[in-house]
């Protein structure tokens, strides 16, 4: 840190703002995250996607899975209160808990349209992590 700072918290986006569509994934080299071989650009829609979830709706095993894509439409800022001084010289770790759980809240995988499982997940996500601790270590 340059400079001494009280915070009450940290936020952060959950998937791919609108700055980010704009990039041709076959310009981004190979080990790049938003590489199209990671399967994280839509072709059909045109554009990335920031989770998916494959989903049998039956036991069976010969069951066809749904996929549900979800991407920039449902962008979400998460903010998590947690109150730190932050002093210059020290770096700064910070650890949040993600329950994946809470993810599949009120979700009824059988019934649920495809709509409506996006609208659920994505408010749930927002709900399912927690900043537990910060750390300060000397630069």
């Amino acid at each position: 840190m340059s400079q001494n700072g009280e915070f009450v918290g940290i936020q952060f986006k959950m998937g791919l703002g609108e700055n980010i569509q704009p990039i041709n994934p076959n310009l981004v080299p190979s080990t790049h995250p938003l590489h199209l071989d990671r399967k994280m650009y839509n072709q059909e829609l045109g554009n990335y996607i920031f989770n998916q979830i494959e989903l049998s709706r039956t036991a069976l095993m010969d069951s066809i899975p749904t996929i549900i894509n979800i991407g920039d439409e449902y962008l979400k800022t998460i903010e998590l209160p947690f109150a730190f001084t932050a002093d210059v010289g020290f770096n700064i770790t910070l650890t949040i808990r993600v329950d994946y759980r809470t993810w599949f809240e009120q979700i009824n995988i059988k019934n649920d349209s495809p709509e409506d499982f996006v609208t659920k997940i994505t408010e749930n996500i927002a709900k399912s992590f927690q900043l537990v601790a910060v750390n300060k270590s000397v630069n």
